[in-house]
């Protein structure tokens, strides 16, 4: 029999309960459904352009990191699916003499683009469509 298979395949661990703790780099992903945001294209391409003189590199950097931002400030989709609720609930309570039907209109047509856009979060999330899609971003497509 072999040296190799007389060892166990486990292997020691070091590590220290002292120091300081590093921090993992989040890195940046992009969301599918900001391509639904009113002003994420313009959003982008001035943040593309800011950096016109700067390598490709630098570039994609300096957006991801402008995007990270933008999104921060953004309403979570699920706390504004929430707001767009009661708003349409106050108005459809109020008597029918008083209901501004164009405004619960309105609310009713941003309440569907909040659902499409929580919606598209949740498949990019789901991966069910992984083998049919693939994670294109992944040494398996490289």
């Amino acid at each position: 029999m072999p040296l190799l298979y007389c060892f166990s395949d486990h292997a020691p661990v070091l590590f220290s309960t002292e120091g300081k703790v590093n921090k993992p780099k989040n890195s940046f992903k992009f969301e599918n459904w900001w391509l639904r945001e009113n002003d994420f294209n313009d959003y982008a391409k001035t943040c593309w352009t800011s950096y016109s003189n700067n390598d490709y590199h630098l570039k994609t950097k300096n957006l991801a990191s402008k995007l990270k931002v933008w999104c921060r400030k953004k309403k979570p989709l699920q706390g504004e699916l929430n707001e767009l609720e009661k708003r349409i609930e106050k108005l459809q309570l109020l008597p029918l003499h008083q209901q501004d039907h164009v405004k619960e209109k309105e609310l009713v047509t941003r309440y569907e683009q909040t659902i499409t856009k929580l919606n598209d979060a949740h498949m990019q999330r789901a991966k069910k469509l992984w083998v049919k899609d693939g994670d294109r971003d992944t040494s398996f497509f490289h």
